[in-house]
């Protein structure tokens, strides 16, 4: 992928936030387009961190896979996402964490896939295993912080409340 194509997706990144329903995971974890962008500047950099760490590649070389990836996994997925997430805008419950936490693992396969396939294509000099093993380090790393953030939506909803709401 040439430069001027990353840029430009960067620009869409940073200008277009509506198209930043991002990593198909985090809008149903998220439940709002702000969390959702918000969440997905960390997302992209822990990904860039976890490919220039397995790959040996350069961090903005690693940042400019991981971007595109990332947005190509938000576009692709969004519409997924956001049936998935419609039925879901009820308070903060635990019946609705779970609900999240059960979605997250089909969520990971397909965000897996989708960027696996991308940073291939855009890495194509480096081993498409390699490749796709760092892409996969990189989805459980982000999974994880998505997890983290709704288990921790649920217990400052627990403690605010002084119950559990189901």
């Amino acid at each position: 992928m040439s430069l001027p194509l990353h840029a430009a997706l960067l620009v869409l990144l940073i200008f277009a936030p509506s198209a930043c329903w991002a990593n198909m995971g985090i809008p149903v974890g998220a439940f709002s387009l702000a969390w959702s962008v918000l969440l997905l500047i960390p997302v992209i950099f822990a990904e860039g961190w976890v490919l220039h760490s397995d790959l040996k590649i350069s961090y903005w070389r690693a940042l400019g896979t991981a971007t595109p990836a990332n947005i190509l996994s938000t576009l692709l997925g969004g519409v997924l996402a956001i049936f998935i997430t419609i039925p879901l805008m009820a308070p903060d419950t635990a019946a609705s964490a779970v609900v999240q936490l059960v979605l997250f693992i089909p969520l990971f396969y397909l965000s897996r896939a989708i960027e696996s396939r991308y940073s291939r294509w855009s890495l194509n000099r480096l081993d498409p295993s390699e490749v796709r093993r760092s892409v996969h380090r990189a989805n459980l790393v982000t999974y994880a912080m998505l997890v983290i953030f709704v288990i921790t939506r649920f217990l400052k909803s627990w403690y605010v409340n002084g119950y559990i709401m189901w």
